[in-house]
């Protein structure tokens, strides 16, 4: 076995601690929040998609619709609204919005649950 190779499954070992430790306290905290699990009952949702979905958008009541929730989030077209215009126009998918999420499908059928 290369010297390289050995070192990172030592460092994986060590690791592997630290992140069980870390995965059971997001267990854990997501397990106190109504809302967490009650988005955890989706498919494919579990504790960590939940709860980053419920810490990043707060209150979902401060969107109007769940469209909104997803722009919020980079998913979809960003939406410039208007109250004064009435209406919203919608542009395109910034790359460089999509920061919270590597499951982009899971957070716009979540957002659409809301």
């Amino acid at each position: 076995m290369s010297r390289r190779r050995q070192e990172l499954l030592e460092l994986l070992d060590r690791l592997n601690p630290m992140i069980d430790e870390l995965s059971k306290a997001i267990e854990q905290e997501a397990e106190r929040r109504p809302e967490v699990k009650l988005l955890m009952t989706h498919p494919g949702v579990g504790p960590i998609t939940a709860l980053a979905f419920v810490l990043v958008i707060g209150t979902p009541e401060r969107f109007h619709c769940g469209r909104q929730i997803a722009s919020y989030l980079g998913l979809i077209p960003c939406e410039e609204s208007s109250a004064a215009a009435g209406g919203c126009e919608l542009e395109g998918i910034v790359k460089e919005e999509i920061k919270y999420s590597s499951r982009p499908r899971a957070f716009s059928k979540l957002s659409r649950q809301l």
